[in-house]
């Protein structure tokens, strides 16, 4: 059927009980739509304008030998086009057309061949038992959705994909909801995109990575969402990388380099690798403000392996919320942002004593983090962070003033410098102290260093010979200042040479 009208007003229809072999169209205006709901073997359209297509062949058909139906579609200009061949293979072809929205729906297999110079804002696949790509980056698409397909091919350059073959094709978005792979495919990124993968099962594996050689400065987002489960691999791509929801996947990141990484409400029961990845490079840095961080919130991280990734080289780490049940770390992270820090970093807690009740109980987590992996050390480090924090919590005020001593004696237990330091510092005042009860101190007097080594080598007397007879009231009280913290640092700087030593 051959038909060529150049103005229409209202619909054009073709009606379900129809049986046409062919459909041909050229130089077609229809002010409303062209429904199609007749069963056809092609479908060819030149020139078609009009706010809606639908092509509807909701018969379906019988027996396993039915013939492919073929859609090519050539310089239209269509708002909204909605394809459905009900338990039919298709091949659909674009070139040159302006498509608004374009959904493709509840086919049995689908080959998509995209030529160059479309101009495709939404492209949406729904409910197709096999999906193949051809030319995926041949023309730009603003957003590209996949719900319930299985993929068998995404990306398949040929011999074109050289370094600037690419550079004015982009894709903006691509999400992948409730799919399969129907085999181990590559989905290839020649420019940055934002990525979302949401309740897919890869029976096998997916690959993301980019076409090139050298990573690219500006990232891809890559958002993995909610019950994932299969393998996913991320290779030699630059990336900005969300882990949302529970998931069940295998994921490793390999030779990447990694911007940003979020965990929110998020439950690992698979494995994350992190494999040969780093964090940004200065220059990326430098441009880009607002990047170059980890956080977690509201999270359960378990089984996940950052044993040669230096978490260090990120500007900013923060856990809010979140419990930390099993990493492997090479390099444990030395300082969580501070409070004007968090401020500016999304998410945060605005209210100060939230924070530094979040910051001890991270810092706890990580302590036994570092006892489970038998990092002595770390478990150390971070038990003297947990204390100093626990301080700001306070607001009984003899807790707040013994966990300060604490940590200026020996650090929570870290320092035994500190605890001799300590020591010297309060035999120095209660000496100067007794000797000022007595009306008699003098710092200038050449006799004073030797006077004041006697009188801290008395401790715990604390009490100079000649000295008793003018004693008096502020006298006893420089002295049992003297014999209580002297006492304590002395414990203090012995307690602090066992850290090692002590649970």
């Amino acid at each position: 059927m051959i038909s060529k009208i150049s103005n229409f007003e209202g619909v054009l229809s073709f009606d379900s009980k129809s049986q046409i072999d062919l459909i041909y169209l050229s130089a077609i205006n229809i002010s409303k739509s062209l429904h199609s709901k007749c069963n056809f073997i092609n479908f060819t359209c030149y020139e078609l304008h009009t706010k809606a297509l639908n092509l509807l062949n909701r018969n379906g058909g019988f027996g396993d030998n039915l013939e492919k139906v073929n859609i090519y579609l050539q310089d239209n200009n269509i708002e909204k086009t909605n394809i459905s061949v009900v338990d039919r293979d298709i091949e659909v072809e674009v070139k040159n057309n302006t498509l608004k929205s374009f959904i493709i729906k509840e086919t049995k297999q689908l080959s998509f061949t995209i030529k160059d110079g479309n101009e495709l804002d939404q492209v949406t696949l729904n409910d197709i038992d096999i999906v193949q790509f051809n030319g995926l980056y041949e023309s730009p698409i603003g957003k590209l959705e996949l719900t319930g397909c299985g993929v068998s091919q995404f990306t398949d350059y040929g011999e074109r994909g050289y370094d600037d073959y690419f550079e004015d094709n982009k894709i903006g978005e691509v999400h992948l909801n409730s799919c399969i792979t129907v085999k181990k495919i590559s989905l290839e990124i020649p420019r940055p995109l934002k990525l979302f993968i949401e309740e897919c099962k890869f029976d096998k594996p997916l690959l993301i990575s980019s076409v090139y050689k050298d990573i690219h400065v500006t990232p891809t987002n890559l958002i993995i969402g909610d019950k994932n489960s299969g393998d996913i691999l991320i290779e030699h791509i630059n990336v900005n990388l969300n882990f949302s929801g529970t998931n069940f996947s295998n994921i490793t990141v390999k030779g990447s380099g990694i911007n940003a990484l979020e965990f929110e409400t998020f439950a690992n029961h698979g494995k994350i690798n992190f494999i040969d990845s780093k964090t940004a490079l200065q220059e990326f840095i430098e441009a880009n403000k607002n990047s170059n961080y980890l956080t977690a919130k509201d999270s359960i991280l378990d089984q996940i392996n950052f044993h040669f990734f230096d978490l260090n080289k990120f500007k900013h780490i923060q856990f809010i919320n979140t419990n930390i049940l099993g990493m492997q770390l090479f390099h444990y992270p030395v300082r969580l942002v501070n409070y004007s820090e968090n401020l500016n970093i999304l998410p945060s807690l605005d209210d100060e004593r939230d924070f530094n009740i979040n910051a001890k109980f991270t810092y706890n987590q990580f302590r036994l983090l570092a006892e489970r992996n038998g990092d002595t050390d770390k478990s150390v480090e971070y038990r003297s962070l947990e204390l100093n924090y626990l301080r700001r919590t306070k607001s009984n005020v003899a807790d707040r003033m013994l966990l300060f001593l604490n940590e200026v004696s020996n650090w929570h237990g870290r320092n035994w410098l500190l605890g001799v330091g300590f020591t010297i510092i309060v035999g120095f005042i209660s000496f100067a102290s007794y000797q000022g009860s007595l009306r008699m101190f003098n710092f200038f007097d050449l006799n004073w260093p030797a006077d004041y080594i006697r009188y801290i080598a008395t401790y715990p007397k604390l009490q100079l010979p000649g000295y008793d007879t003018k004693a008096n009231f502020l006298t006893d009280i420089a002295r049992i200042f003297g014999i209580i913290f002297m006492g304590y640092g002395i414990f203090q700087t012995i307690s602090a040479f066992r850290k090692y030593g002590k649970k």
